[in-house]
C-alpha cells in the first residue's frame, strides 16, 4: 500500500504554496471581516415624509414658538392638589387594604 512516496514528489511545491496562502487569507479575512454594509434607505419614502412635514409645518404658524409635547396626553380626571403618583399608591393602598374600618 505504502509506495514510498513523499508528499514533495505526489504535490508540487508550487501548489501546497498556494493553498497555503489561501488558507492564511481565508483565516486573515475570518479575523478581519469587511465593513457592515447599511441597509439601503427608500428614497420615494423620504421624499413623501419630507412634503408631510412641509404640510404640517404650513398648517401651524405659531407651533415654531412652542415645541410639540411628545408621549401620551394627560388625563383629564386629574384629583386637585395631588400627583398621579400619589393617587396611584393610594388607590394601591386602598387595594390592598380595603375596609380598614371593619379589620
Amino acid at each position: 500500500m505504502l509506495s514510498g512516496k513523499s508528499w514533495d514528489e505526489i504535490i508540487p511545491e508550487q501548489e501546497r504554496h498556494k493553498i497555503d496562502d489561501e488558507e492564511l487569507h481565508q483565516q486573515l479575512i475570518a479575523l478581519n471581516p469587511p465593513p457592515r454594509s447599511r441597509k439601503t434607505v427608500n428614497r420615494s419614502t423620504d421624499q413623501a415624509d419630507q412634503r408631510r412635514r412641509s404640510n404640517d409645518d404650513d398648517d401651524d404658524d405659531d407651533s415654531e414658538s412652542t415645541p410639540r409635547k411628545k408621549g401620551r396626553p394627560r388625563a383629564a380626571n386629574e384629583v386637585k392638589g395631588f400627583t398621579n403618583t400619589e393617587l396611584k399608591r393610594f388607590l394601591k393602598s386602598i387595594k390592598k387594604f380595603g375596609r380598614p374600618l371593619e379589620r
